[in-house]
């Protein structure tokens, strides 16, 4: 089992990765959304830009935790 600075970081990759993940399910359920006239357009594009938004900032903390 890893212990101390390194289990903390792998655990906070781990969330991040989580976070993008439910961020590209949102995508999708917006997606499905906009299709069935569930949302308008100018709802399906505002959302959709917080939910990127968010995809791209953790995204960016996760290549910061783990540089190549």
């Amino acid at each position: 089992m890893i212990a101390g600075p390194t289990a903390s970081l792998e655990m906070e990759a781990g969330e991040l990765r989580f976070l993008m993940d439910v961020m590209l399910a949102t995508k999708a359920r917006l997606g499905r959304a906009r299709e069935e006239h569930l949302i308008t357009p100018d709802e399906y594009a505002s959302r959709l830009d917080a939910a990127m938004a968010i995809y791209q900032r953790a995204n960016q903390a996760l290549a910061e935790l783990e540089p190549e």
